[in-house]
């Protein structure tokens, strides 16, 4: 199986399995983290020509109860896959499961997205990750708890969430989180509640720390607690300060930042999870950027490194846990 899941990670980039090239010279790994110029992330993708199955040429994606037209006109595509969106304890949810012909037996792996305002997040800017995510048999999930900030409050639905999909739907027990921006927030908040039931982490541009954004006061409000309290308490509710449960649960996390984000700042958000997971213990990459900021470079959401990082954790997880189900089942 694990040949297998190298095998079609290797096609789905073109890349070798492990990643990095050793030879791209605009791209240098310093220990666990990865320089890379403004404009030197590979970009490469696969062709829009027709596809043989599903596993040779990603599926368009059912974003906003819709679809990229323009990307559909590029590719003849066998099936599409099937979006489906429902109320969890009060709150709106999507999910977007893989066409049959990509899906394997078992249960389903699943990248969990934030943050998710229905009608906004996810969009467009996520249809290429999310192809690929569904070329390999992977589906796609989010709650709307709107600006919750990472309160206790909104980690109640998200667990109301995880409950739903796992004990009800068939989804695989440990998830890949995806935080874009303030969704980093929300789901290292989840995270280190349950660090048991996470497969990895993976972060584009992610807030790490309350206090870089939204700020303790914001945050407080919907914490339903003064700043002054937030400020006192911070080591129980900042997610740089809720890192050792992850670290020995021996959850990957992999990042990209920019050197020029002056809304989630790298130094104290991504820079301090890269110091204090690796002294942890923990596996950490923090993928820098130069000269990139807070928008909407393509190079965020088309990276070949960080899709293929999702990808193979979502099967590597979902495999680990399969083998625990059955060795339980034959002890029964």
């Amino acid at each position: 199986m694990t040949l297998m899941l190298n095998l079609c990670v290797c096609l789905l980039f073109g890349l070798e399995a492990t990643g990095t090239r050793q030879n791209d010279q605009r791209t240098a790994v310093i220990g666990g983290r990865v320089l890379a110029s403004k404009h030197g992330a590979d970009q490469r993708h696969l062709p829009m020509g027709k596809p043989v199955s599903a596993r040779d040429l990603p599926c368009r994606s059912v974003l906003h109860n819709s679809f990229d037209q323009r990307l559909l006109a590029q590719a003849s595509v066998p099936a599409m896959p099937r979006r489906q969106d429902f109320v969890v304890a009060g709150h709106k949810v999507f999910v977007i499961e893989p066409p049959p012909e990509s899906r394997r037996k078992g249960r389903l792996p699943w990248v969990w997205y934030a943050p998710t305002f229905i009608g906004r997040y996810p969009n467009e800017q996520e249809q290429w990750m999310f192809d690929r995510f569904h070329a390999a048999g992977i589906g796609v999930a989010g709650v709307d708890v709107g600006e919750s900030h990472g309160s206790p409050q909104g980690r109640d639905i998200y667990q109301s969430l995880y409950e739903e999909l796992t004990q009800k739907r068939g989804y695989a027990e440990k998830p890949i989180l995806l935080g874009r921006s303030r969704g980093g927030l929300m789901l290292y908040s989840w995270a280190a509640e349950h660090p048991s039931c996470v497969g990895g982490i993976a972060g584009i541009y992610p807030v790490c720390n309350v206090k870089t954004y939204p700020g303790l006061e914001r945050a407080a409000a919907e914490y339903g607690i003064t700043a002054e309290q937030l400020e006192e308490r911070i080591a129980d509710y900042n997610p740089i300060d809720r890192l050792s449960g992850l670290a020995k649960a021996k959850v990957p996390i992999f990042h990209l930042q920019g050197d020029q984000d002056d809304v989630v700042p790298l130094e104290m958000n991504s820079a301090i999870v890269e110091k204090r997971y690796r002294a942890l213990g923990g596996t950490v990459t923090v993928e820098v950027m130069k000269g990139q900021g807070h928008n909407l470079w393509k190079g965020w959401f088309q990276s070949p490194r960080l899709t293929e990082f999702i990808i193979s954790q979502a099967w590597k997880s979902n495999e680990s846990a399969s083998k625990l189900d059955s060795a339980k089942a034959a002890r029964d």
